[in-house]
């Protein structure tokens, strides 16, 4: 319904007539995409509920920092966590999930302190090292 309202007013505000930014419906619309194809592929399989809200941190994080360039911890642990629990949760695999998780963080690690101590700037920040160890945490390592 948000993104017909946005059509329907053209993009401004019913009572001030402000431009409402893009970036809203283009985030409701990519809800509605994803969790379309994803109840497509994985519905009623093991997990499908934790990793539905999983995806929901996923997304949230993702547009969080689209639009302010930074992680919100308050978000990204309660994922990592959730990750742990699904990973835990799968056949006997949690090692394999365990060292994409330590992957994921150290890729990033090496990169914050590296750039931070030899170049003096930054080229990723302390949140992307937790959206590493979190992509390891779903994604896995295979052998």
């Amino acid at each position: 319904i948000p993104i017909f309202s946005w059509v329907r007013q053209r993009g401004r505000c019913t009572h001030c007539c402000e431009r409402i930014s893009l970036f809203y419906p283009v985030v409701e619309l990519t809800f509605i995409v994803v969790y379309f194809l994803f109840v497509q592929k994985f519905y009623l399989t093991q997990g499908f509920w934790l990793l539905a809200i999983i995806i929901f941190f996923v997304l949230v994080l993702f547009f969080y920092d689209a639009r302010f360039s930074e992680v919100d911890r308050r978000v990204s642990w309660p994922a990592i966590i959730l990750a742990a629990i699904l990973a835990i949760s799968r056949d006997g695999n949690f090692i394999n999930f365990a060292i994409g998780g330590g992957l994921g963080f150290l890729f990033y690690f090496v990169q914050y302190f590296y750039s931070k101590k030899y170049l003096k700037s930054q080229w990723v920040g302390a949140g992307d090292m937790e959206l590493g160890a979190l992509m390891g945490l779903l994604l896995g390592w295979e052998f």
